[in-house]
């Protein structure tokens, strides 16, 4: 019965087995249509490339159609302030013209404001002068009434003493002597002393006081005199002064119209030098103008022919960009999908079907080997059992108890070895699985460190087998340029025309950072060499030159910044006369143009050169002493 019920279940298997064999002829075609597929995909690859080549030449076209308008925008705003500066020149023809006239009619109201501003001091000075002479008039008076006074008190008391004479003669007799007057020894009625008769003391005081009166009353007699005759000259000279610069005027109101007139006059120079100034900026600006619109036009040529060279470059992309495109079509239309990703997606669509076909196809066989397997065991059981039967041997119920335990036994411990098996078969999958995704992460994290290495060497200037230009310097050479170009105008005049710094643009070798290196060329010889080469006095001048060029550049690029002060500190004493001369041409140059130029130097020969010095000397005391000429 069992066979009987096993043989319909083999017949479907191998009939299922069968039908899968008749599909591997569509698989084989599967099989080749994915080798087809897999041949074509470098011609995806290059059809990627070929498409980012066509964007990368897209982006540069946009590019240039914008750095054109551009460039147009600054040739219209150059033409149009160009314009605007030989408008404005035009407009100069006359400047300077009229300096010499006004300055002519400025010294003559200069000098004539000298005169009358001599004439209100004079002025000032004689209401002084009057002052004084009043004051000492006053004292003269004052000292004239004391000198009375005590002249007439001296001549009272020299009148009284003499009327008093006898008087004071007789309190001097003596009985027995001789009188000094009249010889007698006998008095017998002297003179009386009047009791208010001054003493011979108090009339030599009373002599004094009036003797100093009389010298101090002439002290200031003579010094009236004096101060009179003297305010009586200025008068003399201010009447000429007023005949001559105020006709008619009186002396009293030649004050306010002394006054009058310097204002006036002080108004008019204030004018006439603010016309002047205003021709010396007129003639300051035609001369700027002068030298700045060749440079201007030069500037606008420059743009032009960039403008020119960019058309080129844009037609030159164009016809490029045509072409790429036109390749890029022809190569699409070849193809059987629109992309890689299509071609990829649909290889895995075949192998997924070829793998599901094969898988299916094993299990089918090893269903019906398993069912064929089991026919034959089950034949042979019925076979061993019909033996048996026929034999009827008895069957020793404890011994085949004791088989039944043991094959129960294995088949629990073979049931427990297939769950710890499955477990770790499980685990190992979910392992598996995560494997597989972290290894899809580490490919795109290699992918990306490979991009960024490739940029970080390129920055950095570390690609092997090429310069090493580092960004940072890449941009620098850009403002190194123009600095070089701005110092070369005056280098050449320095060198006399001789030299003239250029960057280096080979590097020396492809191991050493390089983009900042300077050449010179000698014009005398048409040679190129390093800076190196240079003696003292050439790389001060060189030095020099880049010093200046770096101010003029950070003054035209920063917006309003003015450096107005450089101090040059030595390297004066490597330069022959010549090249000195060339240097201090150069200084002069700067310093006309409203710059400070200070020079710290040792040099003797400097010191005839520079007019305005601060001399700094050692003291022997110790410190030092700074000393300014002008």
């Amino acid at each position: 019965k069992a066979k009987a019920k096993e043989e319909p279940c083999c017949a479907l298997l191998r009939a299922r087995r069968d039908e899968l064999d008749g599909k591997k002829g569509e698989m084989e075609q599967r099989s080749a249509e994915k080798a087809e597929i897999l041949a074509e995909l470098p011609r995806y690859d290059a059809l990627s490339a070929l498409q980012t080549d066509i964007e990368k030449l897209e982006r540069e076209h946009e590019s240039l159609i914008r750095e054109l308008e551009k460039n147009a925008g600054r040739i219209e705003k150059g033409q149009t302030y160009l314009d605007s500066l030989r408008k404005e020149l035009a407009g100069l023809d006359t400047a300077g013209e009229a300096r010499q006239r006004l300055s002519a009619e400025k010294e003559k109201a200069e000098e004539r404001r000298k005169r009358f501003a001599d004439l209100s001091e004079a002025l000032k000075g004689l209401e002084k002068k009057k002052q004084c002479v009043n004051k000492l008039l006053g004292e003269y008076d004052r000292a004239y009434k004391a000198y009375e006074t005590a002249n007439a008190d001296y001549k009272a008391k020299n009148s009284a003493f003499l009327k008093e004479q006898a008087g004071i003669l007789a309190l001097t007799l003596e009985s027995g002597k001789a009188c000094p007057v009249c010889g007698s020894t006998e008095h017998p009625a002297p003179a009386r002393k009047s009791e208010n008769a001054p003493t011979e003391e108090e009339l030599k005081t009373a002599e004094a006081r009036s003797d100093a009166a009389q010298k101090e009353c002439d002290e200031k007699r003579t010094g009236y005199i004096a101060a009179n005759t003297d305010r009586e000259a200025a008068e003399r000279h201010i009447q000429d002064q007023l005949a001559e610069l105020l006709p008619g005027a009186e002396t009293e109101a030649a004050a306010d119209l002394t006054g009058s007139r310097l204002t006036e006059l002080d108004s008019r120079i204030k004018e006439l030098g603010a016309e002047i100034r205003k021709e010396d900026e007129r003639v300051e600006r035609r001369n700027t103008l002068n030298r700045d619109i060749p440079k201007y036009e030069s500037a606008l040529d420059e743009l032009k022919q960039k403008g020119d060279n960019i058309g080129r470059e844009i037609a030159a992309k164009e016809a490029a960009l045509d072409s790429q495109i036109k390749h890029r079509e022809a190569d699409r239309a070849a193809l059987r999908f629109e992309s890689r990703a299509a071609a990829q997606a649909r290889i895995s669509a075949i192998e997924a079907e070829v793998n599901t076909f094969n898988a299916a196809l094993k299990k089918a066989d090893d269903e019906l080997k398993a069912s064929e397997n089991m026919i034959r065991e089950l034949g042979a059981s019925i076979m061993i059992l019909k033996g048996q039967l026929s034999e009827e041997q008895a069957l020793d119920e404890k011994t085949e108890t004791e088989k039944k335990n043991v094959l129960t036994a294995k088949g629990e411990e073979i049931s427990e070895k297939r769950k710890t098996l499955y477990a770790r078969i499980s685990a190992n999958e979910r392992t598996l699985d995560n494997i597989k995704v972290k290894t899809g992460d580490l490919a795109a994290l290699e992918s990306r460190y490979i991009w960024l290495r490739s940029l970080s060497n390129t920055a950095n200037g570390s690609i092997s087998g090429k310069e090493k230009i580092m960004l940072e310097t890449y941009i620098q050479t850009t403002y190194f340029d123009r600095i070089i170009a701005r110092a070369n105008t005056r280098f050449m005049v320095m060198s006399g025309g001789q030299y003239e710094l250029k960057r280096r643009e080979d590097a020396e070798n492809l191991r050493s950072k390089s983009g900042l290196d300077l050449d010179v060329i000698d014009h005398y010889n048409g040679s190129v060499r390093s800076v190196r080469t240079l003696s003292g006095g050439e790389s001060f001048k060189a030095s020099l030159s880049l010093a200046l060029g770096l101010s003029d550049e950070i003054q035209a690029s920063a917006g309003g910044v003015q450096l107005d002060s450089m101090f040059v500190d030595e390297g004066f004493g490597s330069l022959d006369d010549e090249s000195l001369d060339q240097a201090m041409k150069a200084l002069s140059g700067l310093a006309d143009g409203n710059r400070l130029v200070g020079i710290i130097s040792h040099v003797a020969e400097l010191k005839n050169r520079i007019d305005r010095q601060i001399v700094v000397t050692k003291e022997k005391e110790g410190g030092s002493r700074a000393s300014i000429i002008v």
